[in-house]
C-alpha cells in the first residue's frame, strides 16, 4: 500500500503522468488477456516490458518491482473478495430461509397444541376470550394460577410446574417461536397445569377476570430505561396487575439489570408497598428456595458475562393512586443507552 500511494503521490519525479497512465494501462490489458500467474520477483526489464511502446524515464529502483506485484494481483484479489461476497450473501440468504421456514413450521405446530393460546386483538373485540374468568375448565380444578409475563422459551413456566404440581402456570409472550420451545417440552412431560398464552402483555386483561390470578412472575424484561411506560414494573403496569390479582396477589422481579432494580424499588417505597425478599445479588445471597435456582436462557447469558442477578418480591396490593418514583437513575452501561439520564 506504501508503495501504491508513492506511485501515485504527485511530488513522486520518478514516473511522468504518462507514464503512470501508460504502465496502468499495460498492466490492466495484460491481467485481462493472459492467465494470471505469481511471479514475486520482477527485474527492470520485465517491468519496464509492460511500458515498451514508450521508455520509462531514469532508471527505476527494483523495490518499484513491489508496484507491479500490486497491480498484477489486485485484480485477483478483488476477485476473491467478489467471491466471498456471493457466497456470504448466498449463506445469508440460505439461513434466513431456513430460519423462516422454522418459525413457519413452530407455528403450524402450536396450531394444534392443546396447551396454546393465540387470539388477535380483532378476535377479541368479537368474540372475547372464552377461558377469562374460567381458566380452572382448562386445567380441571381450582388451584392458584401463576403468570410469567415475557415468559420467552418458558424456562419458568416449566421449572415452577415441575417444582409445583399444586399449582397452575400460564407463559405469556408475543414470540411464537420463543414460546414454542416451552409448549413443546411441557407436552412431552405431561405438565397439565402449563398453559401459554400469546400476546401483548399491556391485553392481559382481557384474558384474566378481577382476582383471578395469585402471583406473576417477570422475568428478566426489557428494562426499558427511556420509556417508562413500557417499563414491566411501571405503575401503568401494576394497574394493569390489580385488575387481575388477588388482594394479596404477589409480584417476582428476577433481573440482570440495575436500573431496572434501583427503579422497583423506588417504585415500590413511593407507592408504600410490602417487599418480602429484597437482594441485589441473588446467588450470594444465602436463599436456597428451590424457585430461585431455575435459570432461564437469558439469566445464563448474564451470568456468564459476569453480572449479578437481582431479586425483589412484593405485595402488588389495589391503589386509588399509584406514583411514579421522580428520581435520576444511573443506566446500565452495557446496553445501547446512554447513562445519567432521568426518568
Amino acid at each position: 500500500m506504501i508503495f501504491f500511494f508513492s506511485f501515485f503521490n504527485r511530488k513522486n519525479k520518478l514516473f511522468s503522468i504518462k507514464d503512470k497512465i501508460l504502465i496502468i494501462n499495460k498492466l490492466t490489458n495484460k491481467i485481462k488477456r493472459e492467465e494470471i500467474c505469481f511471479k514475486f520477483q520482477f527485474s527492470k526489464t520485465q517491468f519496464n516490458r509492460f511500458a515498451k511502446k514508450k521508455p520509462l524515464s531514469p532508471s527505476i529502483p527494483i523495490h518499484h518491482s513491489l508496484l507491479a506485484v500490486f497491480f498484477y494481483i489486485l485484480p485477483l484479489y478483488q476477485s476473491c473478495l467478489i467471491l466471498i461476497l456471493k457466497i456470504s450473501i448466498f449463506v445469508s440468504a440460505k439461513i434466513k430461509i431456513r430460519m423462516g421456514k422454522n418459525k413457519l413450521s413452530k407455528f403450524a405446530d402450536m396450531a394444534t397444541y392443546r396447551n396454546v393460546f393465540q387470539y388477535t386483538f380483532e378476535d377479541l373485540k368479537q368474540r372475547g376470550f372464552p377461558l377469562k374468568g374460567n381458566w380452572h375448565s382448562y386445567f380441571g380444578n381450582r388451584n392458584p394460577i401463576v403468570l410469567e409475563l415475557g415468559c420467552g422459551k418458558g424456562e419458568y413456566t416449566v421449572g415452577l410446574a415441575r417444582l409445583f404440581p399444586e399449582k397452575n402456570f400460564i407463559g405469556i409472550d408475543i414470540k411464537g417461536a420463543r414460546i414454542w420451545s416451552g409448549a413443546t417440552e411441557s407436552l412431552r412431560e405431561n405438565l397439565f397445569n402449563t398453559a401459554f398464552l400469546r400476546t401483548h402483555i399491556e391485553l392481559i386483561h382481557n384474558f384474566f377476570s378481577e382476582n383471578e390470578i395469585s402471583e406473576i412472575w417477570i422475568t428478566f424484561p426489557d428494562p426499558q430505561m427511556s420509556k417508562t411506560n413500557k417499563r414491566l414494573t411501571s405503575t401503568r403496569f401494576m394497574k394493569e396487575y390489580t385488575r387481575i390479582l388477588q388482594p394479596t396477589g404477589i409480584i417476582h422481579l428476577k433481573t440482570d439489570s440495575n436500573f431496572l432494580y434501583t427503579y422497583t424499588q423506588a417504585m415500590i417505597k413511593e407507592n408504600g408497598l410490602q417487599t418480602f425478599f429484597d437482594t441485589n445479588d441473588l446467588y450470594r445471597s444465602g436463599s436456597e428456595d428451590k424457585i430461585l435456582q431455575i435459570q432461564t436462557f437469558y439469566e445464563q447469558q448474564w451470568r456468564t458475562r459476569g453480572l449479578t442477578i437481582k431479586y425483589i418480591k412484593f405485595a402488588c396490593s389495589p391503589k386509588e393512586n399509584w406514583i411514579e418514583p421522580d428520581i435520576e437513575i444511573e443506566k446500565d452501561d452495557y446496553r445501547s443507552f446512554g447513562r445519567n439520564a432521568k426518568i
